[in-house]
């Protein structure tokens, strides 16, 4: 039986790069979001990670899996870009102990948002189930950010 205080959170972001990024620099730029949304979850309540994980893709179909497990925000990649990309495409599902659904949406968002805004112009979509738009976050289902 999943407890309470389990929820469970997904999110596309696609990401326009300024500039053509080479392959170590984009899984540098995935692993970096990874480990910030880890460690502030960890940092807002989260005391047990069921998995943070992404996919990343880029324009030329290479892709990269990242993972989660452990509250320390070690990411462990399989995968390989092959190629320099002015594109990027990551999904990220976030599953966690400790944190209200709402506080985990905010912070993996956010997250997501101020990390990869770096490096280009940003547009975030939820996914997953349906969900009440009649909170205050409804702008947020599908945000165009530069």
């Amino acid at each position: 039986m999943i407890s309470e205080d389990f929820s469970a959170y997904a999110i596309k972001a696609d990401v326009s790069l300024r500039t053509r990024m080479d392959p170590a620099s984009l899984t540098s730029a995935v692993e970096k979001m990874m480990t910030a949304i880890a460690l502030r979850c960890v940092a807002n309540g989260t005391y047990l990670i069921g998995h943070i994980k992404s996919i990343s893709e880029i324009s030329d179909g290479s892709w990269i899996a990242s993972s989660i497990t452990d509250l320390d925000g070690k990411v462990r990649s399989t995968g390989a870009f092959s190629s320099s990309s002015d594109k990027l495409g990551v999904v990220i599902n976030a599953l966690q102990y400790g944190l209200k659904l709402d506080r985990l949406e905010m912070i993996v968002r956010e997250v997501v948002v101020e990390q990869l805004s770096f490096i280009g112009k940003v547009l975030v979509e939820e996914i997953g189930e349906e969900h009440d738009h009649k909170g205050s976050h409804d702008h947020f289902c599908k945000i165009d950010l530069e």
